[in-house]
């Protein structure tokens, strides 16, 4: 198989293991897995990412890659609102967690609102959370 070499510009992470440099075929080979040509553009399978050689490819791995961190920060908040709520339905103070929940609501309702979550996701959370406190108000 003969490949000159490859020099475009990837993104470092250890999770996916991109590199991020230009580089040549003779470094980069020990941690290929699989080279794969097609008529539209060159993926390499490195460590588990798939490598596109486009530049839009590049970008969208990027921007989804900046989006994701972003998105993981919201539901981080949400789900941090969800178990302060019931912890203090299981500490049967009803007022706080009224408060609580009011604000996890605002915050999943948010989540849904910019698709960090599906909606049908978020309903279940709002409507179990107000069984919980149902629950305490109840008793």
């Amino acid at each position: 198989m003969y490949v000159k070499k490859i020099q475009k510009y990837c993104k470092q992470s250890l999770k996916t293991s991109f590199l991020f440099a230009k580089i040549r075929m003779s470094y980069f080979l020990p941690y290929v897995r699989h080279i794969m040509l097609t008529h539209i553009s060159l993926y390499v399978h490195v460590g588990g990412g798939i490598m596109a050689n486009l530049k839009s490819a590049i970008k969208r791995i990027r921007i989804n890659e900046t989006k994701r961190e972003s998105n993981k920060s919201y539901k981080t908040k949400m789900r941090t609102q969800m178990k302060k709520v019931e912890a203090l339905v299981e500490a049967n103070d009803e007022e706080n967690a009224q408060l609580a929940y009011r604000e996890a609501v605002q915050l999943i309702d948010r989540a849904i609102q910019k698709k960090i979550i599906h909606k049908n996701n978020g309903n279940r959370h709002k409507a179990r959370l107000a069984k919980k406190l149902r629950s305490i108000s109840a008793s």
